[in-house]
């Protein structure tokens, strides 16, 4: 699929990640829990089946992890090799970014496409009121910046709807550590704090915590750092620095209209 650039306006559930009302669709959540249960036992055998092969991705590789937008960087680089454990789920869908384990549920595929197909369609394409979890269109997994990653905030605690369990100050203390793969080098990240904000209308000139995605100015990480300290609910963001790789999972909160709540990461 031809990755499109559009910008994300409507309420999605989320790491970076911006969240949608819950809605009936045409997959219900039964069938969606089990074709993303599969998915994961499907990695998890090719793990297991790979786990002599010298697949050790090194801090290094997030050069390797560029080549892909080696045409928006001008830089000329040979494509990488997937990772041995998803190559099987990645052949069946090339719009596959990478994979994130959070908590004791999230265990899912992250996808990169225009913002608004996987807001409405499962891993297979299928019209699914759970969606998906994909990528801003600015995010590379691992690289310097501000990088998002959205999903549904689904009232079985599926897709993102568990990330609220990081308000809760002995649960983050508990869950700090989790787990972010591109397709090809895994990543350690800590979850720092969770921040509360909202989406607000076009001619609001206050802070918006979305206006600052993917590589950005010295200057504007300073305005969003100070903008997420003011607006965090749990954890300490205050550690953060310019140079860090931060991963903003963000999903639906519903404690006023159009509001959000981000789970803010630092990779380690």
């Amino acid at each position: 699929m031809k990755k499109g650039n559009l910008i994300l306006t409507g309420c999605i559930a989320a790491v970076i990640i911006t969240g949608i009302p819950y809605f009936d669709g045409q997959l219900s959540k039964r069938e969606a829990k089990s074709s993303y249960d599969n998915l994961s036992q499907q990695v998890e055998t090719s793990e297991n089946v790979s786990s002599s092969e010298a697949d050790i991705p090194l801090e290094s590789d997030l050069d390797s992890d560029m080549a892909e937008y080696s045409s928006i960087n001008g830089v000329s680089a040979e494509a990488p090799s997937v990772l041995s454990k998803y190559e099987s789920i990645y052949s069946q869908n090339e719009d596959m970014a990478g994979w994130i384990q959070a908590g004791d549920i999230i265990d899912y595929p992250i996808m990169s496409y225009s913002e608004d197909y996987y807001l409405h369609h499962d891993f297979y394409g299928n019209e699914s009121a759970c969606g998906a979890l994909y990528l801003s269109m600015e995010s590379v997994i691992g690289q310097t910046g501000i990088n998002m990653i959205y999903g549904h905030h689904m009232k079985d605690d599926s897709m993102f709807g568990s990330l609220e369990r990081y308000l809760k100050e002995d649960y983050l203390k508990q869950n700090k550590q989790i787990k972010v793969d591109s397709l090809y080098s895994s990543y350690d990240y800590e979850v720092l704090g969770v921040v509360i904000s909202k989406i607000y209308p076009n001619d609001y000139e206050g802070f918006r915590y979305y206006a600052y995605k993917g590589s950005i100015s010295e200057e504007d990480f300073n305005i969003w750092k100070a903008g997420m300290i003011e607006r965090t609910e749990s954890g300490d963001l205050s550690e953060l620095t310019y140079e860090d790789s931060i991963l903003e999972l963000v999903t639906c909160w519903y404690s006023e209209d159009n509001a959000r709540l981000v789970v803010v990461c630092r990779k380690m």
